[in-house]
């Protein structure tokens, strides 16, 4: 059996009376969204009892939330709240394709970050399994693998990033092990420890002169050095004669850590303690004592309406000030300045 693909699937849970357990019920494809919003409701509002006039109710083999008085009958058990359905598809001998229901979460949002985990280690698997196809495959029929090709095809899968550099990359770049002095190959998440999403960020390197705070502003070696070879480069403020940047300088280089932006919003906790600071200070504020009031599901609830919120801090909202990690020296070669001069004409 090899799992391809997974997916999540909203549900409903009917709790059964007298210890016969919980139960999670797909959500049909033509279920009514407005009737299924006031199940969602009920969740948060009212302890899981459903508003009046609507009622669970047997379509098929699954369970609805339809109107009272729709002419189904009624289900045995009592509303419970919403779900998740993980579903996992999978290939057997002869290609059929199949799937299967590997769980149920409370957590519709946990629900769907543990497919998406668990579609990244697919991915990885069958980039992996495709490229050592190729491989063997092309070495039994007498192919030829020297010159970069087995590099080639590694990032034809995904496995290997190809970056185009001025300089070698050093001891901490992927391009001693893979490439050439002109043309690396970086690892992708695929042949890390784990497989991540695609959505993880790049490692990005940054250049000082110095290290010092408020120093790091270059991208690359060659922008460093362009701005700098045969400059003054020594500090105005001490007695030693001012350095140039020359062959056999050593320069610092760093990795860039950004604060995620998700992290300067508020939590969950934090807005509801704006919610009751709010109503404090409001016309009815005197006996606002307690307010907000939530229990566990809508706290949960509250953490998953976050979730698009955080979404869009992501994806606008990207700060320009950063940090620095790793610190390594570099010592500048002949190459590293001849390469910096000629990339820029």
């Amino acid at each position: 059996m090899n799992f391809t693909s997974f997916s999540v699937k909203p549900a409903i849970r009917v709790l059964f009376p007298k210890g016969e357990g919980e139960l999670y019920y797909d959500i049909s494809d033509d279920q009514d969204p407005e009737l299924l919003k006031a199940a969602q409701r009920a969740e948060l509002e009212f302890d899981c009892e459903l508003p009046e006039g609507i009622e669970l109710v047997w379509v098929g083999e699954t369970v609805g939330v339809l109107p009272v008085g729709s002419g189904a009958t009624p289900v045995s058990g009592s509303f419970h709240g919403m779900g998740a359905i993980l579903e996992a598809t999978y290939t057997k001998a002869g290609g059929q394709h199949y799937s299967t229901v590997l769980g149920q979460h409370e957590d519709l949002a946990d629900a769907s970050r543990l497919a998406e985990a668990l579609n990244a280690q697919a991915k990885a698997l069958e980039a992996l399994q495709a490229f050592a196809n190729e491989i063997v495959t092309g070495a039994f029929e007498g192919g030829s693998f020297d010159g970069g090709d087995i590099q080639d095809v590694a990032a034809r899968y995904g496995l290997l990033r190809v970056e185009q550099r001025e300089t070698a990359c050093g001891e901490n770049c992927a391009c001693r092990e893979y490439g050439f002095p002109s043309q690396c190959y970086r690892k992708t998440a695929l042949l890390g420890t784990g497989a991540q999403p695609e959505t993880a960020p790049a490692v990005q390197e940054v250049w000082s002169l110095n290290g010092e705070n408020g120093s790091w502003d270059y991208a690359s070696l060659g922008e460093l050095i362009r701005d700098h070879y045969g400059h003054d480069c020594g500090s105005a403020g001490d007695n030693s004669s001012l350095a140039t940047l020359a062959v056999g300088s050593t320069v610092k280089r760093a990795i860039v850590c950004k604060a995620d932006p998700a992290t300067f919003l508020q939590d969950a906790g934090e807005v509801q303690e704006w919610m009751a600071e709010q109503a404090c200070q409001s016309d009815a504020g005197e006996w606002a004592d307690n307010y907000p009031e939530v229990n566990e599901d809508a706290k949960r609830a509250l953490g998953q309406a976050l979730e698009p919120l955080k979404a869009w801090a992501r994806s606008y909202c990207q700060p320009h000030f950063f940090t620095v990690k790793d610190i390594t020296t570099h010592e500048v070669t002949e190459a590293d300045v001849n390469d910096a001069l000629s990339a820029h004409g």
